[in-house]
């Protein structure tokens, strides 16, 4: 997709895209925190990006709650 006003809104790109649904295992990624309040060899093997919040919102005791995401221990 692109921000033009005239032209195609679709056009052939190279280069990376980002939009896609995280429902096939190709486009998974790592997660890696460290520091104060994250547990030293601590491994969580999948979670998912709605579950960020919860651990940032802790670990800067924002007293932030979603409706989704889990706060791992």
């Amino acid at each position: 997709m692109s921000s033009r006003i005239t032209g195609n809104v679709l056009s052939a790109r190279s280069g990376g895209t980002h939009g896609f649904f995280p429902d096939f295992k190709e486009i998974e990624t790592g997660f890696v925190a460290f520091g104060a309040g994250i547990n030293q060899g601590k491994k969580i093997e999948k979670m998912g990006l709605e579950d960020i919040a919860p651990i940032v919102s802790e670990l800067l005791q924002l007293n932030f709650e979603t409706k989704n995401g889990v706060l791992y221990p």
